[in-house]
């Protein structure tokens, strides 16, 4: 997939770039940004092939987030071990 970082097909048409341009159109055939992003150019196209990723991408950054959470569970347990020398709690 290929991706452009900077969102701006050069067209004054284009939906997405932050800087519209003044004057004509620096491309010829509209909006490009879709397709350089590796979508289909017809935006509802696009939209069916993104919404997968999309929910995909939501669900794997909810895992993560819980997968973080026991992370941060287990390493306030081992700081808290750390305590415990000798088997004797350190103050």
């Amino acid at each position: 997939m290929k991706t452009q970082l900077n969102i701006d097909c050069g067209d004054n048409s284009c939906q997405f770039a932050k800087k519209k341009a003044k004057g004509g159109m620096r491309t010829n055939g509209g909006c490009r940004c879709l397709s350089n992003a590796g979508f289909h150019r017809s935006a509802i196209v696009a939209v069916e092939e993104m919404l997968p990723e999309l929910l995909s991408l939501r669900k794997k950054v909810e895992q993560l987030k819980e997968d973080n959470d026991h992370i941060h569970k287990f390493i306030d347990k081992c700081e808290m071990w750390d305590d415990y020398v000798n088997g004797e709690w350190e103050e």
